[in-house]
């Protein structure tokens, strides 16, 4: 809609035609064209902030630099969408040492099966 609306002189019906044709009013095709031009505008300025910020930090994630700017018109989700489609996402960084290793454990067998246990502190169990 919008490269009709921008070149509408070169249409050869009229606009009241054209509206019609797409089951619009001429009301309802302003108010989409003031949307566009809003989130045109909303997108280049979170474009700027966005670079200004992942040249200080480039590791920050998207959803902390929605936090830290906290926009009014534009949603979290939407905030998310538009960073990676300007590619100012980051990969995710999976660290590969972990803090437990169970290679090479010895499991022992369980030594009470069958064994009755009739008074205090007869076995004794550890981890």
């Amino acid at each position: 809609m919008t490269y009709f609306w921008e070149h509408r002189s070169e249409l050869e019906v009229s606009l009241n035609e054209f509206y019609k044709s797409i089951n619009i009013t001429k009301q309802g095709l302003h108010q989409y064209l003031n949307r566009q031009m809003h989130y045109n505008e909303e997108t280049i300025y979170v474009k700027q902030i966005l670079e200004q910020i992942r040249q200080d930090h480039p590791t920050l994630s998207c959803r902390a630099i929605y936090y830290k700017v906290n926009p009014v018109s534009i949603g979290r989700d939407k905030f998310e969408r538009m960073c990676k489609e300007m590619g100012f996402t980051i990969e995710r960084h999976i660290n590969p040492c972990r803090t437990t290793n169970s290679n090479g454990v010895i499991r022992f067998d369980n030594l009470l099966i069958g064994i009755e246990i009739t008074s205090i502190n007869q076995v004794k169990k550890s981890d």
